[in-house]
């Protein structure tokens, strides 16, 4: 739990110098005892793949959610300033390859949400009942020193004291801090005070994934999350398997855009075509690039979590 999440342990060496652990050792993530413990018979899994990328951040932010509320927390969206989320070039043919792969290899047509399109309405109707969610945007954490949103309370009484911002932030939900960019996350506040081109990992695991095997969110740093005092690391992937998802695939740091847009297509490559467990499936696809030169900080921040198989 807490900080253990954050190690690359497969990645760390041995005592030759091109051995790492998991040239060794096959290291799993089991977010809970709930899979060792309960029926084998296997679960129904969806149909269809859902991907989203190359998303028009700059856009408008499309239909709210009803029902939704989104949580406006922290730095510019707090002010309703722009976000400034760059452009990611690679993630339309990443994303773009993996539809084709799909369509080819299991025959069922997919769902591509792209550029302006890409938007957090859009993904909650279309996620429920996928198989498989990839999902290639920038993630979104809140700052650690937002504006207090207390007004100044009587000096006469300590406890109405005011917080200060270190105290406020560390108080709100670990959960609400957390999220991922969707079209129109530039544009900040609506109207309402909502922002609908942040998806919090509040809201993503409030969607039913119960039918999804496998999601990737290939964006950066969404397995860190938010630390708060005794909730350990609340993070996207933490929402992931909340929301139902049995696998979920996602990164320790910042990541490379065409690199992980090659590591995403030998992914994919090696989990549909040669058929093999996603966690060998990963693993390969990172040994490709290793093989190909690329430095550890370009493939060890990727984490499988939850069902190998």
């Amino acid at each position: 739990d807490d900080f253990l999440y954050a190690v690359p342990i497969e990645a760390l060496p041995m005592e030759e110098d091109l051995v790492v652990v998991r040239d060794r050792y096959a290291i799993v993530n089991e977010v809970s005892f709930a899979r060792l413990i309960a029926d084998r018979g296997e679960r129904a899994s969806g149909t269809g793949f859902l991907a989203v990328g190359d998303v028009a951040f700059d856009a408008e932010p499309g239909v709210a959610v009803p029902g939704v509320v989104s949580a406006a927390v922290g730095g510019d969206l707090r002010s309703g300033g722009a976000l400034g989320f760059a452009a990611l070039a690679e993630t339309r043919g990443e994303t773009e390859f993996a539809g084709e792969l799909f369509e080819r290899e299991l025959e069922h047509e997919p769902v591509l949400l792209l550029g302006g399109a890409a938007t957090k309405a859009a993904f909650h109707e279309a996620a429920p009942g996928k198989r498989y969610l990839h999902i290639a945007t920038h993630g979104w954490f809140a700052p650690e020193t937002i504006p207090s949103t207390l007004d100044a309370r009587p000096a006469d009484s300590a406890l109405w004291s005011r917080l200060s911002a270190k105290d406020t932030v560390t108080g709100l939900a670990p959960m609400t801090l957390c999220g991922l960019a969707f079209a129109g996350a530039n544009k900040g506040r609506d109207s309402l005070g909502r922002v609908p081109g942040i998806l919090t990992a509040e809201e993503l695991a409030g969607i039913d994934l119960s039918s999804c095997e496998l999601a990737v969110l290939s964006a950066c740093e969404t397995n860190v999350g938010i630390r708060r005092a005794g909730q350990g690391v609340q993070s996207l992937q933490a929402a992931l398997h909340a929301a139902g998802v049995r696998t979920a695939i996602t990164s320790l740091w910042k990541v490379d855009d065409a690199l992980t847009r090659r590591l995403m297509e030998l992914f994919y490559t090696y989990l549909w075509v040669e058929e093999l467990p996603k966690a060998e499936a990963l693993w390969k696809a990172k040994c490709d690039l290793r093989a190909e030169g690329a430095a550890v900080r370009d493939w060890a921040g990727w984490v499988l979590s939850g069902d190998p198989r």
